[in-house]
């Protein structure tokens, strides 16, 4: 547990396997003792701010020509070792997806196809009308795109109890 959980086909099928993984990781994480991080964060940082406080704890990484995705539990140990997150996009919706739902938000994992693009490019969390996108620049405009949508609205967990 805690390593690169698989390797994910090319194109819209790949695309919605993306968004169903992130999903999983998400959800699995609510199980993972090394996620336990992520408890702090929650509580101490609100929804209003999560996209500006993920940008200065992300350090951008790219996977190269095969699509990667961390876990949670992952994502954690890179914060304890070098004090930042580490991965791409998708792997910032792990970890933004983590908090939210441990605020007992509902979140939508939103890809996002650019009009002149075959393919789609880019992942990020959406909850209620707020965009967390720490890859991407803050002023990045996704106006006309298409998108493919996965959400998450209730989960069960020991850990949500102690969140007012």
């Amino acid at each position: 547990m805690g390593k690169i959980t698989k390797e994910i086909r090319r194109g819209e099928a790949g695309t919605r396997d993306t968004l169903e993984e992130i999903r999983r990781l998400i959800l699995d994480a609510m199980s993972d003792n090394r996620s336990k991080l992520f408890e702090s964060l929650a509580h101490n940082i609100p929804i209003q701010a999560l996209d500006r406080a993920l940008r200065e704890l992300w350090n951008y990484v790219e996977d190269g020509d095969v699509e990667l995705i961390r876990t949670a539990g992952r994502l954690a140990d890179d914060f304890w070792r070098t004090g930042r997150f580490e991965g791409d996009c998708d792997d910032a919706c792990v970890v933004a997806g983590v908090i939210l739902i441990l605020q007992q938000r509902p979140i939508e994992i939103v890809a996002v196809r650019f009009p002149a693009d075959a393919q789609f490019s880019h992942v990020f969390i959406r909850s209620h009308r707020f965009r967390i996108d720490p890859t991407a620049p803050p002023d990045a405009n996704y106006d006309g795109c298409e998108e493919m949508v996965v959400r998450i609205t209730t989960v069960v967990s020991t850990w949500l109890s102690q969140f007012p």
